[in-house]
């Protein structure tokens, strides 16, 4: 299907989502030379390929403000041509090293969503810590390796791949097993962080809002919402959006970490009206919602594919499953 697809000329297949005016792309980093943290977890687009992301964007949809889209949603102002919104996740350094000054000169709004734990490089993302200690055991003897299998999974593995997919399948509850495992192959967390300081500091970030771009909530750590009761939901919210409240560089939106498919209307509804937000965003790619106040957005960091190709597969799939009623999200 993907070489068929690739061989149709894009606005074509942009008539089959005509009844979307908004596409909502997201990223997390941008840069030519991706930190350790990053490294072992997902692909990073380079500068060249962003820069060609943003031509595509320009050349087929028209940039919008995240005011633009709050006046589209409440009815107040719609928009009348098809159009796209920038966002970026976890608030990395590379938000202000890169892509503030890209997006500013080009002069397009984006939204960047934050975890306020990590601001001002205060603590290490659990999933940064999986990708340092990945790296770390690269380079480690055969008899460490077993060590730890032994030791932190009470079993020996047959290859490197397998102790590294064990490392990746670690989550937020047990993600202290990480600091273990840390102490072990003599990795330093603290020092990393120190050094490469891979989150943007508060000072970064008024800078961004003092220059009409728009900050979000993206929790305080980054857990996985699937894996936490509704009190640990609800605190990671409402804490997060106090920091943003309280540091005078809030929008009112909020992005779940990770995925939130499995958000109930119930417990939407509970943190619209508990917090008041405008609107709030996953990552569900081109799908539907009941409810105007969640929108979805398309993953652009899928290997380093191009924007074009990433948005021709989106389209397609959500042509298919628009005729079979399956693209709008159940939260019953």
């Amino acid at each position: 299907m993907k070489k068929i697809i690739e061989f149709i000329p894009f606005h074509l297949l942009k008539q089959l989502s005509n009844d979307i005016m908004l596409i909502v792309p997201f990223y997390h980093s941008v840069t030519d030379a991706p930190g350790i943290h990053l490294k072992n977890l997902y692909k990073v687009k380079t500068e060249t390929i962003f820069e060609k992301d943003i031509n595509f964007l320009l050349k087929h949809y028209q940039p919008v403000s995240l005011l633009d889209v709050k006046n589209h949603i409440n009815g107040s102002k719609p928009l009348t041509k098809k159009s796209f919104l920038l966002t970026f996740d976890d608030g990395l350094r590379e938000c202000y090293d890169v892509i503030y000054p890209t997006l500013k000169k080009q002069g397009i709004p984006a939204v960047f969503f934050i975890n306020t734990g990590f601001v001002d490089n205060k603590e290490l993302f659990y999933r940064f810590k999986t990708s340092l200690l990945i790296e770390n055991l690269k380079t480690s003897s055969n008899s460490l390796k077993k060590e730890i299998s032994i030791k932190y999974f009470n079993k020996t593995f047959s290859s490197d791949t397998t102790l590294v997919n064990e490392l990746l399948s670690i989550n937020y509850n047990n993600k202290q097993l990480l600091d273990n495992i840390a102490l072990t192959t003599n990795t330093d967390f603290n020092h990393y962080l120190n050094q490469y300081k891979p989150f943007m500091s508060l000072s970064m970030i008024k800078e961004l809002y003092e220059n009409n771009f728009d900050i979000g909530s993206h929790s305080v750590d980054h857990p996985d919402f699937s894996i936490l009761d509704d009190k640990q939901k609800i605190w990671q919210i409402k804490n997060s959006i106090e920091y943003l409240k309280e540091n005078n560089v809030f929008s009112n939106v909020l992005s779940f970490p990770f995925a939130d498919y499995f958000i109930k209307q119930d417990f939407y509804n509970f943190i619209f009206s508990e917090t008041k937000l405008d609107l709030c965003f996953g990552t569900s790619g081109l799908k539907k919602e009941n409810d105007k106040r969640i929108i979805q957005r398309i993953n652009f960091e899928k290997d380093t594919t191009l924007a074009k190709h990433i948005f021709k597969e989106k389209i397609s799939k959500y042509f298919i499953k628009s005729l079979i009623k399956k693209n709008i999200t159940d939260r019953t």
